[in-house]
């Protein structure tokens, strides 16, 4: 089947799968009416264009922009370390397999909630509607007369259609393995849930692309992981730390505590240049894969993931600190050696991140080299506003005013450019849905 295009900007043609990158298919699909869907539209051409000139000027070699795409693919190697293997590692695989193979459908589901008791009376109960319902007593007659969800009433038991996801997994599970027709009990936080499934069809998910439908049944799959996913990431953690070697001298850590300390003296935190103090600290504070590590080593480590005001004021916040800097290279170095970078995933993340930092790059260079007010302007400018100020008080004020006026304008020229259909040409039938 041929991709379908939905807009060209000069010779570049852009096709669902572009777009869908900016929007998920199931969002977009979910917008009510033309007006709305065309501005949405709009919005992805703009950052296509933005990106598309943003290459042609080589914005993305320039130092700072180059520095931004540098940290953003470390950062977001990082968490696809931890999202694809680390859960990857304590995502029970009967789980995943289940995810998978269910996904794909919906099913109509109906249900009567019971109080969990451990009692005859409530077992004689259960067993008592059940059979009921296999001889074909009106479910909503059953579910009116014994149900304890709050929402019986309105909906007499009826769920609606249910996709992966949508409940909690003990419900899930035995929704999704009933066949039609057939009842089925799931024990929940909320109770004791008979369940029964009028009938299946395609969900949403169904018609993705294998790489991004498996995506999203690993995703899934994570709501089955036992126990606190905090504590299991602290042991992970310090498996890391351990097979990796890390030593770090306290002794150390303390003097470059005191440096800091010292050069905080009568001024802010935010005045204290730390990154400076850690180049110039060249003792050795830690040992990491076998080599020493000094302060310019976790300077630039820090640069690199481009942290902000940095501060420590004490050995244990700046252990803490330097232990999350060495995770970051541990677990950046471990996801390039299981090749996270090469696959869908990442690559789909890191598009999508590139195009943001690169539109946001070209906008800030079109409004940089806006020519500024002429002094023409400005005195123009004041005389027409009719101020009894003097101009030479009122002078800087204009300027920045006039300057913000014209920026606004290259803008809208730019957009206004953007859309002229010399230069733009949109979809109209995949737009209204007419194919």
């Amino acid at each position: 089947m041929q991709a379908e295009w939905v807009a060209k900007i000069g010779n570049t043609t852009l096709y669902e799968k572009d777009f869908y990158l900016f929007v998920p298919k199931r969002d977009w699909e979910s917008i009510q009416g033309l007006e709305q869907k065309e501005k949405v539209l709009w919005d992805f051409v703009k950052q296509e264009a933005s990106y598309l000139y943003a290459l042609q000027k080589g914005l993305d070699h320039s130092v700072v922009v180059h520095k931004k795409l540098k940290s953003r693919f470390s950062r977001l190697l990082v968490n696809e370390y931890y999202m694809r293997h680390f859960l990857g590692s304590v995502v029970p695989k009967e789980k995943l397999l289940f995810c998978q193979n269910n996904l794909k459908k919906q099913v109509l589901v109906k249900h009567i909630l019971l109080q969990r008791e451990e009692n005859f009376e409530n077992t004689n109960l259960l067993n008592s509607i059940k059979d009921s319902l296999l001889k074909g007593v009106d479910f909503s007659l059953l579910a009116q007369t014994h149900s304890q969800d709050p929402s019986v009433e309105k909906n007499n038991g009826v769920l609606g259609w249910v996709s992966l996801g949508e409940t909690i997994p003990e419900f899930q599970d035995v929704a999704f393995r009933l066949c039609l027709g057939c009842v089925g009990i799931a024990e929940t936080e909320f109770g004791v849930h008979l369940i029964q499934v009028d009938s299946t069809k395609n969900s949403r998910y169904a018609s993705l692309g294998r790489e991004e439908y498996q995506d999203y049944a690993f995703r899934f799959s994570t709501a089955y992981i036992k126990g606190s996913l905090k504590s299991l990431a602290s042991q992970h953690d310090s498996l890391l730390i351990k097979e990796s070697g890390v030593i770090l001298n306290k002794g150390r850590l303390q003097e470059v505590v005191d440096l800091i300390g010292e050069a905080k003296k009568g001024k802010s935190r935010r005045e204290v240049d730390v990154l400076s103090l850690l180049k110039g600290y060249n003792k050795i504070i830690g040992v990491y894969n076998n080599e020493f590590l000094s302060g310019p080593w976790f300077a630039n480590k820090l640069k690199d993931a481009a942290y902000k005001n940095v501060f420590y004021s004490s050995v244990d916040e700046i252990y803490s600190g330097f232990v999350t800097v060495l995770l970051r290279d541990i677990a950046e170095s471990r996801a390039k050696d299981l090749g996270l970078d090469l696959q869908h995933p990442f690559i789909q993340q890191y598009a999508v991140s590139k195009k943001s930092i690169l539109e946001k790059a070209f906008m800030k260079d079109l409004i940089q080299n806006v020519v500024p007010p002429s002094k023409k302007e400005v005195e123009d400018y004041f005389l027409q506003s009719g101020s009894e100020q003097d101009l030479f008080v009122a002078y800087s004020s204009i300027e920045a005013v006039l300057l913000q006026k014209k920026q606004e304008e290259a803008k809208v020229l730019f957009f206004n450019d953007i859309k002229d259909p010399l230069n733009t040409t949109i979809n109209t039938r995949w737009l209204q849905g007419d194919f």
